[in-house]
């Protein structure tokens, strides 16, 4: 656990997630419910079913979001924050 904290503190990405997680880190960890879902995962890994992920991997043209005339490119981020979809 040590190990991994002193990781987390000089991340190189996943910042967002890293800080979302890190406070919480040892308490998450000893929990006795819940499960990481395989969307769950996908949020918090980046990869998945967002724009920017598939245009990296050469799977959408763009990495703008589909559901959203806003522009903004589609991440984790801007699905749980911006996107009204």
């Amino acid at each position: 656990m040590v190990v991994w904290e002193e990781r987390l503190r000089h991340p190189s990405s996943g910042l967002a997630t890293i800080e979302a997680v890190r406070p919480v880190l040892q308490d998450w960890t000893r929990r006795r419910h819940g499960t990481l879902t395989f969307r769950l995962t996908q949020v918090l890994s980046g990869h998945g079913c967002f724009g920017r992920y598939l245009c990296r991997l050469g799977r959408e043209p763009t990495s703008g979001c589909h559901h959203c005339d806003t522009g903004d490119e589609d991440t984790a981020l801007h699905t749980l924050q911006e996107c009204p979809a």
